[in-house]
């Protein structure tokens, strides 16, 4: 008697438990009515959000309560909006967004490309390039320096 008593508790709390939660489901999509993929939904102050799939939909399924969702996406605009969310309902939030203009100052790459493709030089190398061991280097250094 005691274990159906158990699993029938067992149940009954589940079910309250599962009956605590909403869910908010809906769409993103720019001004030509045209889906935003891979847009991020997040719900502030939660760990919780998702990402928009190839239609611009998405759905989070959340305790009940009162939340901001915000929604960003690359090269569009930010979003946020409250929603309310009630036990056991879905709630949906559409967003229409428009795109986000940036512009940049101007960059200026400068280099030096020579034949050997070694690169810049300085002056003081004496005509001559050496390319070998460092330990060569160094005794062709201190010959030199003995030399002089």
């Amino acid at each position: 008697m005691k274990p159906l008593f158990y699993s029938i508790l067992l149940l009954l709390v589940g079910k309250s438990a599962l009956a605590q939660t909403g869910t908010i489901q809906g769409s993103i999509k720019d001004k030509s009515n045209k889906p935003v993929v891979h847009a991020s939904v997040i719900v502030e102050k939660t760990y919780l959000g998702t990402s928009t799939d190839g239609s611009g939909q998405y759905s989070i399924t959340m305790p009940v309560g009162s939340y901001t969702i915000r929604i960003s996406a690359i090269g569009f605009k930010s979003i946020e909006q409250l929603v309310e969310v009630k036990s056991g309902e879905t709630v949906e939030v559409n967003f229409e967004t428009e795109e986000k203009v940036e512009l940049l100052n101007e960059v200026e790459v400068r280099g030096i490309k020579t034949i050997t493709g070694m690169g810049y030089l300085d002056e003081d190398h004496d005509g001559v390039i050496f390319s070998g061991k460092k330990t060569e280097v160094l005794l062709l250094d201190s010959l030199r320096s003995a030399s002089a």
